[in-house]
């Protein structure tokens, strides 16, 4: 039996989304740029009842018992329906599929260079493809192999190019398999005896599992319902009734304005031309830049606003006539700032400005008649000369204030469209629903993580007392399985990768250390399961985390999952106070084979010794409580501290609100 040695790393590598995610929001300048990079698009949520301190929920609802019974109707009338494909209804399908095909060869020469449309051709084997669809009956075989393809682990497969054609092969291949009536049978008899205990299952106990499976019949009943009707009913009532919006967050007016609140001080010379008065000097400003949110149920809106002090020293002269003056008082600039689904904007800042100016001293060169007449026309046209100034004066520092924030604003949007909205977009990733809104004294965040095919919260947010609180998130555990399912399902990661991977985007020194491998250890890689690679469960003030590996490599040492066998890593942490922290303390960490009943199964030599290894290295390397006082380093922010001050977990949903200093 050859020996398997696992690394000390590798299962703090697995759990560390999910924990930092939970117990240490990131607010580093990108980051939380990126966090408010939304737009209303579903229902917005209920205003916040700042009486009661609750946060706003959704106005969804449960699902009732006559959800089963509306099931049922459903997929009786989906019986009814049952029939094979005509032979018209597959030969449009594989119409779909050339056309489909025919597409994403073009994307790839287009969208791609040589080197990578090459090798996505020979991987894909697109040419065969074209050959075998452009007969009467494709080759079965081939485009069995060539859908294993689409699904492969190699990165960039996931990406949205090759969605279209993936789609319209599966859908296809559908087809011809259910021309047998006897295996489409077999199939709606499972369907009928499987569903009620499914929806059962995941809306009673959100068993994890049940969602799964839901979410793979959701798939197949999307593939039939474009030639059985019937079959998109079912599916309708599976996503109204137990997808809803499945991570809310909160931000306190008080948290986000810290972000902006500087002393602004800036220095000017003035050279202006009015009305023929040539005037020259120097000015400075001095004040303070704070932000307050706007109430808007449509998008988010924060006001950037600067009070100063103004004082400027100049020197006007026209002709013969000399005048010193000093101008002082106070200004206000104002600048909206708008976040939506798509971007983030500004608008034009405006300002205004209640200013005096004193002439110091006036200088005419001339006889006493001109001294009489230039005395009088400064006096009769310094009201004028006053208005003009005053409004130059705002309009100089309306731009500047434009000037300063655009720039950031440029910068942030340029983050949250390259580093955030299209990769997600790419991947098929970006939510479905997702709110953002502000109300006098807080930024309302709601949205739905799950593509398509997978379920979400099928029970509505819990109210939650959040007083004290300054950042709060409420959050199911079908986010972190949806998000999981889609990122990690079958994929392989090579620690060197993800190491340098992280190392590129938040800096080699801000690695933790579970990701420092020691020098005498060999790299690892990981392949996680297809379903459910990484799942969690909140329920009774207890936190709960498996992780599903299938294969494992370090070396020489090998370790494959055997007839679905592949391990299972369980970690669970329960609340608890640290003296004014509310944090998560660990509570036990199991590893088992998959599907291992204590109860009756025994362990094999090899599995005891595999698990003895893991056992220990989870003990040694997993933190015994979550949640911690974090001091922001950097960003906006810095200087500041958040300690998570409240944390329950009860029927799937998890709630941590943390106090901003």
């Amino acid at each position: 039996m050859k020996s398997v040695c696992f690394s000390r790393n590798v299962f703090s590598m697995m759990l560390l989304v999910t924990c930092t995610f939970l117990f240490s929001p990131p607010l580093d300048a990108k980051t939380f740029a990126l966090f408010r990079g939304i737009r209303n698009n579903g229902r917005v949520a209920v205003a916040n009842n700042a009486n009661q301190n609750t946060l706003p929920i959704a106005e969804q609802s449960l699902a009732t018992p006559d959800l089963l019974a509306q099931l049922k109707t459903a997929s009786e009338k989906l019986s009814a329906a049952l029939r094979t494909p005509s032979n018209q209804e597959i030969s449009r399908s594989l119409s779909v599929l050339r056309n489909a095909n025919n597409i994403l060869v073009r994307k790839v020469d287009s969208e791609l260079d040589n080197e990578k449309a090459a090798f996505w051709k020979e991987h894909l084997q697109l040419a065969d493809l074209q050959k075998t669809l452009a007969t009467a009956e494709p080759d079965a075989k081939l485009l069995a192999e060539i859908a294993g393809k689409f699904e492969a682990d190699i990165d960039g497969i996931r990406h949205i190019r090759f969605a279209a054609a993936r789609d319209a092969l599966r859908n296809y291949r559908t087809l011809l398999q259910l021309q047998n009536e006897q295996q489409l049978q077999a199939q709606f008899k499972l369907l009928e005896t499987s569903l009620p205990s499914l929806v059962e299952a995941y809306s009673g106990t959100e068993d994890t599992d049940a969602g799964a499976k839901l979410s793979r019949m959701i798939v197949w009943l999307d593939d039939l319902k474009s030639y059985i009707p019937e079959a998109g009913a079912v599916v309708t009532l599976l996503r109204a009734n137990l997808t809803k919006q499945n991570l809310f967050v909160d931000v306190s007016e008080k948290m986000i304005g810290a972000g902006f609140i500087r002393d602004f001080q800036e220095s000017f010379d003035v050279r202006e031309n009015i009305d023929g008065t040539n005037i020259i000097g120097t000015g400075n400003i001095d004040g303070k830049v704070t932000a307050n949110l706007v109430e808007n149920k449509r998008v988010a809106e924060i006001r950037v606003e600067l009070n100063a002090n103004m004082e400027s020293n100049t020197t006007g002269s026209q002709g013969p006539v000399v005048v010193r003056s000093q101008t002082s008082g106070t200004m206000n600039a104002s600048k909206l700032i708008y976040i939506s689904k798509e971007e983030i904007v500004a608008a034009r800042a405006t300002a205004s400005g209640n200013l005096q100016t004193q002439i110091l001293k006036t200088s005419i060169n001339g006889g006493k008649i001109i001294k009489l007449f230039a005395k009088q026309q400064i006096s009769e046209r310094q009201p004028e000369t006053q208005a003009i100034a005053k409004r130059r004066a705002e309009q100089r520092l309306a731009k500047r204030v434009d000037e300063t924030v655009n720039e950031r604003i440029g910068e942030l949007n340029g983050r949250y469209q390259n580093e955030f909205r299209k990769p997600l977009n790419d991947l098929g990733l970006f939510p479905s629903v997702w709110n953002l809104t502000t109300s006098e004294d807080k930024l309302h965040l709601s949205l739905t993580a799950g593509s398509s095919s997978q379920l979400a919260a099928p029970t509505v947010v819990p109210e939650t007392a959040t007083a004290g609180s300054d950042l709060v998130v409420r959050l199911h555990q079908s986010f972190v399985n949806n998000v999981a399912t889609l990122a990690l399902a079958g994929r392989t990661f090579e620690e060197e990768s993800v190491v340098a991977h992280l190392a590129e985007r938040y800096g080699k020194d801000k690695l933790p250390k579970a990701l420092q491998r020691d020098s005498s250890e060999e790299p690892w890689t990981i392949k996680f399961a297809p379903t459910l690679p990484v799942s969690i469960s909140f329920n009774e003030d207890v936190l709960k985390v498996c992780v599903r590996i299938d294969v494992f490599k370090q070396g020489n040492n090998v370790y494959e999952a055997r007839d679905g066998r592949g391990l299972d890593i369980t970690v669970t942490y329960k609340v608890s106070k640290d003296g004014e922290m509310t944090v998560f303390e660990k509570q036990e960490a199991t590893v088992f084979p998959r599907g291992f009943d204590q109860s009756k199964d025994k362990l094999g030599g090899r599995e005891t010794s595999i698990i003895s290894i893991v056992k220990k290295r989870l003990d040694s390397q997993l933190p015994a409580k979550l949640g911690q006082k974090t001091e922001i380093a950097e960003s906006e922010w810095k200087g500041h501290s958040i300690t998570p001050n409240q944390a329950s977990a009860k029927s799937g949903w998890i709630t941590i609100g943390w106090k901003f200093d």
